[in-house]
């Protein structure tokens, strides 16, 4: 059903109403996102069993526009066990991260709380910052507020950094240093 509605999205010639020029992407989209809300149960229970190249076929719905269908697909992905889930760390960043939607952050930062270990930590903290600094407006602004959660001994400096080349009292870089003074009283226990 997945394959048909990607069909649908492309062909623009399946029975969804087409009264203006968005409102067809937008219930095909509705639509492949229920029927990967549907499938990920399935797939869930079995990804262990599927194939490395099904499991990135499934992967790749990742760069299909629709927020809807991201959302899904991250709701999918937090709830693998954290190594299957940490080997789509790039994946997540192409299509996520580098995308125009705050209303995913969350659950990105969610997907990215989960994968972090000791060996991935200045990787993820300076993909969060170089989003911070250059990715879309919104997208900067919503990851910014959870900037906490990526700034450990490690990290301080990628965000001391971060926080002295945005512009002064903007909304990033105030979250930046509310983030720094929290982990330095956390630290040091003040």
């Amino acid at each position: 059903k997945i394959k048909k509605k990607i069909l649908c999205l492309e062909s623009e010639n399946c029975s969804y109403p087409n009264n203006d020029p968005r409102e067809y992407s937008l219930e095909v989209h509705q639509d492949l996102a229920h029927q990967i809300k549907i499938a990920s149960v399935s797939w869930k229970k079995n990804w262990s069993k599927f194939s490395s190249s099904e499991q990135d076929e499934v992967m790749n719905l990742f760069s299909l526009e629709s927020g809807y269908t991201k959302e899904n697909m991250l709701t999918f992905l937090n709830s693998l066990e954290t190594p299957d889930a940490a080997n789509y760390y790039d994946v997540v960043v192409d299509n996520v991260l580098k995308n125009h939607n705050a209303n995913l952050i969350d659950d990105t930062v969610n997907y990215l709380k989960k994968i972090r270990n000791g060996s991935n930590e200045n990787k993820i903290a300076s993909d969060v910052a170089e989003t911070i600094k250059s990715g879309s407006p919104f997208v900067s602004e919503a990851l910014s507020k959870h900037s906490t959660s990526f700034i450990t001994q490690q990290t301080e400096e990628t965000f001391k950094t971060l926080s002295k080349s945005l512009p002064k009292n903007s909304s990033e870089s105030l979250n930046i240093e509310a983030a720094l003074i929290e982990f330095d009283m956390v630290s040091t226990g003040g």
